[in-house]
């Protein structure tokens, strides 16, 4: 079907995006022109599908191309006790933000996403009992103190009062 084309042109989208900037970063240049050649044909593609599906199904490209909300929409969404806490990885570090029907704040913490890529794998070696015992290992509290101080520990005088949170990452 187009939206399950369309779906699988999106994952290979990002991870094109992820090729790019990690060729960026290792400095190899022939390979990230390729990718960048690669991801234009790609994003060419899934405009094409969008063309596609508007034309055959337009009432699905609501699904695809939702309008944004504000904040005082989500604002409004929310219980008293409830608040959305949005995360962003980039290079430089995570930027997040909380938001809470009342309230809400922006904060940065300078931490690597080679280092947070890292803390995350260990954790989740430790954590999944899905693997075999041999390949898991101890769990890092170092590890996990580091990615909570650059997460949901940015928050811990706004948070008091939430009873839910919703985390999207």
């Amino acid at each position: 079907s187009l939206l399950k084309r369309r779906g699988q042109r999106m994952e290979e989208f990002h991870a094109l995006e992820s090729a790019v900037e990690q060729t960026a970063r290792d400095e190899v240049e022939g390979d990230r022109h390729h990718r960048i050649r690669a991801l234009q044909e790609v994003s060419m593609e899934i405009a094409r599908v969008d063309e596609e599906i508007l034309r055959t199904a337009p009432a699905s490209m609501s699904v695809l191309h939702p309008r944004s909300v504000t904040l005082r929409e989500v604002q409004a969404s929310l219980r008293v006790k409830e608040a959305v806490l949005l995360l962003f990885v980039s290079d430089r570090g995570v930027h997040s933000a909380l938001i809470k029907r009342d309230a809400s704040a922006y904060r940065f913490a300078p931490i690597e996403r080679t280092t947070l890529r890292r803390h995350v794998r260990r954790l989740r070696q430790a954590l999944d009992l899905g693997l075999p015992r041999e390949q898991r290992v101890e769990f890092d509290s170092a590890a996990s103190h580091e990615l909570y101080r650059a997460s949901i520990g940015l928050y811990e005088d706004e948070l008091s009062d939430v009873g839910e949170i919703a985390i999207v990452l």
